[in-house]
């Protein structure tokens, strides 16, 4: 880029602290056209009163003299606008004036030419839309010298040939200087844009780059926050938030669904028994094997109240109403399975009393959705069958695994039941007709919860839902104990004989 400091000495004492290098940059080239003008109106000047034309010589000498003091107000004032019309208007007149003075054009060696350099600085320091302004004048002025121009000539100086010629030569040297330094401005003008621009592209790169890392911290704090606060929330109700699928508004509804309880037998009297520190790892422990199952069936896990769980199917996801009564009660029996080997790891642990569950199931339509208000909103479910489910697992034995005929009525093909007597709960006036869940049918057994493999001499069967994984284990490690046993009391008998 051309290096503006070479310029430095044409002045820039009309700059103001506020200025952008544009404007520092018309502020040099103005300082330098006036200078070079006025070394010109000086040389004319000298020339009129070396031929005795004192008089004529007044227009180049008071040119140079207007532009020092024009120069003088713009140190005082840095005011640009004012300082700028003066000198375009003093450089598009005064050449005209003196051309006449020296007698027309020939005599003056084409004076009229440095008008031109009025207009083309106006249309650099000011734009197009002002310069036609100064436009029209000149061309005003060019006719009108084109009409004297034979008249002002017997006024003149007479001037051999030779002095003509250098009247022309100077004329065009001093024009063509400030033409150069014009295209220097235009260039400078034109890199300082193209440096402006790079840099301005660079702070943009360099602001997009720190914008992004910023929202990659962002994102990277949302999605800690996010996974955090997906744990107070079930997983469906999460992602429909997160999705922007579901509004977080007070907004219920009617619905269908299928309604678990349950709860530890004894826990309070287990609470009473022991320290605050193991009691909370026993309930945290119980808590997630339970929720891992519900997630498993598809349960939307309504909420935690100290060792009971509720839990509820048919939304927000659902997939119709048996296939959710089925899932639930299927999620029940595998809870109830569970609960044996976390019974037997608790005993081992020094808990004495073997912990059961019992556990409550009803369907019916219930008001789902949005509870609160706009400060605080809880996600879960009210309605008389919901306070049935709850009266159900109340009145549930230990182990037991309780539902209402609305849900046996649904699940009845995939699970053995026995009716059990009628039960009256609180709220309701007629007798509520229970059933306890005993079984799954084989069918549905032999399908999702049976591992069977068999080849020759072998023959094995597992219900994983059912059988205890540790008695699993011990009994196939003793099986592989007396199979190598045998063979290595066949080996000794063989070896023998």
């Amino acid at each position: 880029m051309i290096n503006t400091i070479k310029y430095q000495k044409f002045g820039t004492f009309g700059d103001k602290l506020t200025d952008n290098d544009e404007e520092k940059l018309r502020h040099k080239f103005l300082i330098y056209m006036g200078t070079l003008m006025s070394s010109g109106g000086l040389l004319w000047g000298g020339i009129a009163s070396y031929y005795g034309l004192h008089t004529h010589s007044l227009i180049p000498f008071g040119y140079t003299f207007l532009t020092i003091l024009n120069f003088i107000f713009f140190y005082i004032s840095k005011n640009f606008v004012t300082v700028r019309f003066f000198q375009v208007l003093i450089s598009l007149l005064l050449p005209f004036f003196f051309q006449w003075s020296l007698g027309g054009f020939i005599q003056s060696g084409a004076m009229m030419l440095w008008s031109t350099l009025a207009i083309v600085g106006s249309l650099t320091f000011a734009g197009a839309r002002s310069n036609v302004k100064w436009l029209v004048i000149y061309l005003l002025l060019t006719i009108v010298t084109g009409f004297i121009d034979g008249f002002v000539k017997p006024y003149g100086i007479e001037t051999p040939p030779t002095v003509t010629t250098v009247f022309f030569v100077i004329n065009i040297v001093i024009t063509s200087s400030i033409v150069f330094g014009l295209t220097i401005f235009l260039l400078e003008r034109r890199e300082q844009a193209n440096h402006d621009l790079e840099e301005l592209l660079e702070k943009v790169e360099q602001k997009v780059e720190e914008r992004t890392k910023e929202l990659q911290i962002k994102n990277t704090q949302l999605e800690n926050l996010s996974s955090k606060l997906a744990k107070y929330l079930s997983p469906q109700v999460y992602d429909l938030i997160f999705s922007g699928t579901k509004e977080v508004k007070i907004e219920t509804y009617r619905k269908k669904l299928t309604v678990f309880f349950s709860d530890i037998v004894g826990f309070t009297e287990l609470t009473d028994q022991m320290e605050s520190e193991p009691l909370a790892t026993l309930l945290n422990n119980y808590l997630n094997e339970m929720s891992e199952i519900a997630l498993r069936h598809g349960g939307t896990i309504d909420k935690f109240i100290g060792d009971a769980v509720m839990v509820f199917f048919g939304d927000p996801d659902t997939k119709g109403e048996k296939e959710d009564a089925i899932a639930c009660t299927l999620m029940a029996f595998e809870m109830r399975e569970r609960m044996k080997y976390l019974s037997k790891y608790w005993g081992e642990q020094g808990i004495s009393k073997p912990l059961q569950i019992r556990i409550g199931i009803n369907s019916g339509f219930c008001t789902v959705g949005n509870f609160g208000s706009e400060n605080r909103l809880d996600y879960t479910i009210v309605g008389g069958q919901v306070n049935l489910a709850s009266r159900l697992e109340t009145n549930a034995k230990p182990g037991q695994i309780l539902i209402s005929h609305e849900t046996y009525a649904l699940v009845k093909d995939k699970v053995i039941c026995e009716e059990k007597e009628d039960i009256q709960v609180k709220g309701i006036s007629s007798a509520i007709q229970t059933y306890q869940v005993l079984d799954l049918r084989r069918k549905e057994t032999t399908e999702k919860f049976v591992i069977k493999d068999e080849h020759d001499g072998y023959s094995l069967s597992i219900n994983i839902n059912r059988a205890n994984k540790d008695l699993v284990v011990d009994s196939l490690r003793g099986a592989l104990q007396e199979m190598d046993s045998h063979i290595q009391d066949k080996n000794t008998t063989n070896k023998s004989i």
